[in-house]
């Protein structure tokens, strides 16, 4: 989750460059990685 965050800031900046490519579909990306650790995190808080 750490790293997901991580790479999320990384690719915020990234997406400032003007000549950086696909920065907006990376972004796509790792919010729905994210939104999937989230979830898998929750879930297995639940199982307790």
């Amino acid at each position: 989750m750490k790293e997901a965050e991580e790479t999320e800031y990384w690719l915020f900046l990234c997406n400032e460059l003007e000549n950086y490519p696909n920065s907006e579909e990376l972004l796509d990306d790792i919010f729905e990685i994210l939104r999937i650790s989230n979830k898998i995190i929750s879930s297995s808080k639940n199982i307790k």
